[in-house]
């Protein structure tokens, strides 16, 4: 949806070049806002701004353009027929589905700081410029789920997080989570991040949602082994939402194509370990959870069985 981080925020803004006219929105016309002038970046309220710089690849999905948030800068991106804009957010932005545009977070709206995150790289696996910026875009987004879904207790945080990498002589990533720290094991040449879940980048967050459900949630042995893979497939979201290899927009269609596949079924007993198609229908149940105040909460910190939600899942899997 264009514009979208208007009605969440329930602003006014104003659209403007670098300096001199108001550029076009998105649907080709003015927004309505502050008559900024010839006042450059200047501006009482929001702005749509250039930005010469933006990588307009960084913004696309599947040939559309989407407002793109920059965890590190606080603002959205993305681009027109002219090139890159930007809004710059007063507090900060929060990432979104694939497909859908990125928003400037509202007033009072819980932010969970990042942690400091170490990557350890053993025997020239790959170089930490390959990883560093994906991981904690990765751990950003992971945040935003948090916050927006969650009731985040103030100043709750995740630990400082130490990333071991080594080689692996396997032709898949393996991965092990430590209440501060995972060790992960990957072969050579493996592809750093894409739409896979083995990827090096996609397990990499899956195994920090394992910390951050720890830090944040209840720690691991409340849980059973469905809904401890399950809590941290669902906080690594997007990068697990996809089905041999190509992006889908939601962990119940991956979780659905993988039982049509015959590679999993809709269950949250008899437990399925080092599964991807099995963690991928463990975080659709979570998924599932999402518009059910407190539910997953209650579930991920044993506080309520997840047995009462399960016929609901089901359905919800099959319609």
């Amino acid at each position: 949806m264009r514009a979208r981080w208007l009605l969440l925020a329930g602003l006014p803004a104003c659209t403007l070049r670098a300096s001199g006219p108001a550029a076009s929105d998105a649907d080709g016309g003015a927004t309505a806002g502050v008559d900024a002038g010839s006042g450059g970046d200047a501006c009482a309220e929001p702005c749509i701004l250039r930005d010469p710089d933006w990588p307009c690849q960084s913004s696309e999905y599947q040939g559309e353009q989407y407002w793109t948030c920059d965890p590190t800068s606080g603002a959205l991106h993305r681009c027109d027929d002219e090139g890159g804009i930007v809004i710059r957010c007063e507090r900060g932005c929060r990432v979104g589905p694939p497909g859908t545009d990125d928003v400037c977070r509202m007033p009072g709206e819980t932010t969970i700081e990042m942690p400091a995150i170490e990557l350890v790289i053993s025997g020239g696996l790959f170089a930490e410029s390959d990883v560093r910026g994906p991981v904690e875009d990765g751990v950003a987004y992971m945040l935003d789920r948090i916050a927006a879904h969650l009731d985040v207790a103030p100043g709750a945080s995740v630990p400082d997080i130490t990333v071991s990498y080594s080689p692996s002589a396997n032709s898949y990533c393996s991965g092990l989570a430590h209440p501060a720290s995972t060790e992960i094991e990957c072969p050579y040449g493996y592809p750093i991040t894409g739409d896979n879940q083995n990827f090096v980048v996609n397990i990499t967050v899956h195994e920090i949602g394992h910390i951050a459900a720890q830090a944040l949630i209840a720690p691991p042995s409340t849980r059973d082994d469905c809904e401890n893979e399950g809590v941290a497939t669902w906080l690594a979201g997007r990068y697990w939402m996809n089905y041999a290899s190509t992006a889908v927009p939601s962990l119940r269609e991956a979780a659905r194509r993988e039982i049509a596949a015959g590679r999993a079924v809709a269950s949250m007993t008899d437990c399925v370990l080092a599964s991807d198609p099995y963690y991928k229908v463990y975080g659709s149940f979570f998924e599932y959870l999402e518009d059910m105040p407190g539910a997953i909460e209650g579930v991920a910190s044993g506080a309520v069985s997840s047995a009462g939600y399960v016929e609901g899942w089901r359905a919800w899997l099959a319609e």
